[in-house]
């Protein structure tokens, strides 16, 4: 990590946030011509990104590996700072046993490569980024996410395409028990109960601090990542708790103002290779009876006073 600062963060537009506290890169620069190193730190506890125990929340792997790639996009392929992105498809996985707390913030660093790079007249209009993240010179961590850059007249556009006006208030659902969907607190609950359906209905948050840090016209990709860990922990009956790999594709935004149920059921292994003691969950989110966002979660034991190994 020599050379790298970590003593504040960059600036909050290049990630797409409002709240310094929320900013999880301090630093960044080429390798290579599409290749690039930024500096992590992860806070000791977050208010929202926290599992409980000796192990930081894996969904903080995601929220990284997001910002890192608007990051990148901005500030090494030259994409204004006005553009949307819109993430079509991410995978990642942790390894427990590198994702330990320490006694204050945790400094590591993420290894980017970019390819897959799309170009329009006006410039890059999709990429690849793929992440490790790098710990005391191990790897902690790594994913990727497909994204495409949207400039305001396309997504404006595209949005008045895919609704009649402006959004409306969400609908209110009452929240889940906390301790069932692995919570502590009532307000950070995403999803509702179980109905006949045999689905929950999403809570859409608008207030939420972390998961709408800014205003947005529609469903951020973290609150469904969020959704799908706590629908996969109801469905495990609270046992399992922390995400060690996902993967999930967006084919749709999902909007604010309409009904989203969120479904989950046990996925059959098929031959793929999970953890000890761990199960994949298939996720579901829907509105109007399409699916617009579809994934899976591995889900690991949970982790009290001692490390998964």
């Amino acid at each position: 990590m020599q050379g790298f600062s970590y003593q504040s963060t960059v600036a909050r537009e290049l990630v797409h946030r409002a709240a310094v506290s929320e900013v999880f890169l301090t630093d960044w620069r080429h390798s290579g011509p599409d290749s690039f190193v930024c500096a992590v730190q992860w806070p000791q506890r977050h208010n929202f990104y926290s599992i409980g125990g000796v192990m930081i929340d894996p969904l903080m792997v995601v929220e990284t590996l997001r910002q890192a790639g608007i990051l990148i996009a901005h500030s090494g392929y030259g994409i204004p700072l006005e553009h949307s992105f819109l993430m079509q498809r991410l995978t990642w996985r942790c390894f427990p046993e590198r994702m330990t707390l320490s006694d204050g913030p945790v400094e590591l660093l993420a290894r980017v490569e970019v390819g897959e790079i799309r170009y329009r007249a006006r410039g890059v209009d999709a990429m690849r980024v793929a992440v490790e993240f790098v710990r005391d010179g191990v790897v902690c961590a790594h994913g990727a996410g497909w994204l495409r850059c949207v400039g305001p007249r396309v997504y404006a556009r595209m949005r008045q395409a895919e609704r009649s006006g402006e959004p409306g208030k969400p609908p209110y659902v009452a929240p889940a028990d906390p301790q069932l969907v692995g919570r502590e607190l009532s307000r950070d609950v995403v999803v509702g109960d179980l109905d006949e359906t045999g689905t929950r209905p999403l809570r859409i948050l608008t207030d939420h601090p972390t998961l709408f840090d800014h205003p947005l016209d529609h469903v951020p990709g973290m609150l469904a990542f969020e959704a799908m860990r706590q629908a996969a922990i109801a469905l495990l009956g609270g046992a399992l708790r922390a995400p060690l790999a996902g993967e999930t594709r967006f084919t749709s935004l999902l909007e604010l103002d309409e009904d989203c149920r969120v479904a989950a059921m046990l996925s059959p292994s098929n031959g793929d290779q999970v953890g000890p003691g761990a199960h994949k969950v298939t996720a579901v989110l829907s509105q109007r009876g399409v699916t617009a966002v579809r994934g899976a979660v591995e889900m690991g034991p949970k982790i009290g006073v001692c490390v998964l190994a």
